[in-house]
């Protein structure tokens, strides 16, 4: 089993800064999101004993896949009591680092809006082009990466990420998006020391709570072919977390019905098409509505 390093490449989009910015007027268009962001919003399957051992180890995969960098290994990695031991899981490398590239792709429009100049270098780092007054355009965010070397080095052969955010009455649109584009880069902390990464990230911004419980802001799903030392693998995921870092979701296909996992402080389990299943995955139980209990 291939570990996806899913925060890693989230750390790497927030730092999109070493590259050309350039505003436009028409703006291009967005990934379709409504799919993603409906599997967190609409009635899901349900657990039944008879499929647990199935669905416990599908999120088992999926959390590996999704968090690895993290030490999230499993489900274990991912059980937190209290909201200081919480806040450490979320803010682990990637997740607050999608704050971050928000944050910081307001800064860049409001930097253009604001200035005078054609052009905006902060020592060879950041260049982009102005006026865009009217406040409506896009930016895209190209970087090369860093390579497999050990010393980064600035050369086409690496690959490129292009990040594309659009604005309106310069605020920020629903989707931001980047494009890896044969990434490769080095990995600490891994099984393998280069990786090489082509895919989309894509980050939801919309806060469209339509399922109780569920905000949907900062949901980020990828899909993304990985290439190691250890082979190659496709590898497709996504997860949500509330900014106040409270609570993490990870959506789990199955061919029985969707189900959203979550983790928070002292309580971990399942959202279903009838409600929400706090588990004990030590004791292989989960009790849902009206005392319903589900083993495996």
């Amino acid at each position: 089993m291939m570990t996806n390093f899913a925060a890693t490449l989230l750390a790497m989009a927030a730092t999109l800064l070493a590259g050309c910015i350039e505003p436009r007027i028409d703006k291009p268009l967005a990934p379709e999101t409504e799919p993603l962001s409906t599997s967190y919003t609409t009635a899901m399957g349900e657990l039944e004993s008879a499929t647990m051992e199935a669905t416990v180890q599908a999120v088992e995969t999926t959390v590996a896949d999704t968090g690895g960098v993290c030490g999230w290994e499993g489900i274990d990695g991912l059980l937190c009591e209290d909201a200081s031991r919480c806040n450490a899981v979320f803010t682990c490398a990637g997740l607050a680092s999608t704050t971050a590239l928000v944050n910081r792709v307001k800064d860049l429009i409001l930097d253009a809006a604001n200035s005078d100049d054609e052009t905006i270098d902060n020592d060879g780092e950041e260049v982009f082009t102005t006026p865009f007054k009217q406040g409506e355009g896009f930016v895209t965010i190209r970087r090369i990466c860093s390579g497999h070397g050990e010393t980064p080095t600035v050369d086409d052969a690496n690959g490129r990420v292009v990040m594309t955010a659009g604005f309106t009455n310069l605020t920020l649109d629903p989707v931001i998006w980047a494009d890896f584009e044969g990434c490769k880069f080095r990995v600490l902390n891994a099984p393998f020391a280069s990786i090489t990464i082509t895919g989309r990230l894509v980050v939801v911004l919309a806060n469209e709570p339509v399922r109780p419980g569920v905000d949907i802001s900062f949901l980020t799903g990828f899909d993304f072919e990985i290439e190691t030392e250890l082979g190659t693998a496709d590898i497709a995921s996504s997860f949500q977390f509330d900014p106040a870092g409270t609570r993490l979701l990870i959506l789990i296909r199955r061919d029985e019905g969707d189900l959203l996992f979550y983790t928070s402080p002292g309580h971990t389990g399942f959202l279903t098409a009838s409600g929400d299943y706090a588990c004990d995955f030590t004791g292989r139980v989960c009790t849902g509505p009206e005392g319903r209990v589900v083993t495996w």
